[in-house]
């Protein structure tokens, strides 16, 4: 089954790169900004270098020209969701968005196109991949089908999916 033309968001600002310092030229992996000071990233991006007491900064690459932002906290989900929710010290750029988000049950999603923004192997400017929902799994999970060029891999982690169906 091969999806209709890809259709990405028209404006992903919210997309964020996850960094280990304020210099770091190589991303740790992706997030989304949820609200002006939150970001939704996967734990495993950040865990090891947040409890040892390391510093993470968050840089927005569709806001040209801005800084980077100073992680001031770090909350870990329960283990088996893999997930890290990141508060900046500082709001993020005022012409950055916070992604639509929906919460649809995952066999909802079956047989629709995804789309996703990340930092695969090191690339410091991105690459977007995009296929098909396979099927939903247990515990919120959907198994994604890759059609493009880039495949999912480490420098994804953290990102979000895009469903042009819900617009979210």
């Amino acid at each position: 089954m091969t999806s209709p033309a890809v259709r990405r968001p028209a404006k992903y600002g919210w997309v964020a790169a996850i960094y280990h310092s304020a210099a770091a030229e190589v991303p740790l992996g992706a997030a989304v900004l949820v609200d002006e000071r939150r970001l939704l990233t996967c734990a495993h991006v950040v865990d090891g270098r947040w409890r040892r007491g390391g510093r993470l900064w968050a840089e927005f690459p569709k806001a040209v020209g801005t800084p980077r932002r100073a992680v001031g906290d770090v909350q870990f989900s329960a283990a088996m969701y893999d997930l890290a929710l990141l508060e900046l010290e500082d709001a993020a750029p005022a012409d950055v968005a916070p992604a639509p988000l929906r919460f649809p049950p995952p066999d909802a999603l079956s047989g629709t196109d995804w789309w996703a923004f990340g930092f695969p192997d090191e690339d410091q400017r991105g690459e977007s991949a995009h296929g098909l929902i396979d099927t939903g799994l247990g515990r919120g999970y959907v198994r994604l089908e890759t059609e493009s060029r880039n495949r999912l891999r480490t420098g994804f982690s953290g990102g979000g999916v895009w469903s042009a169906r819900l617009n979210a």
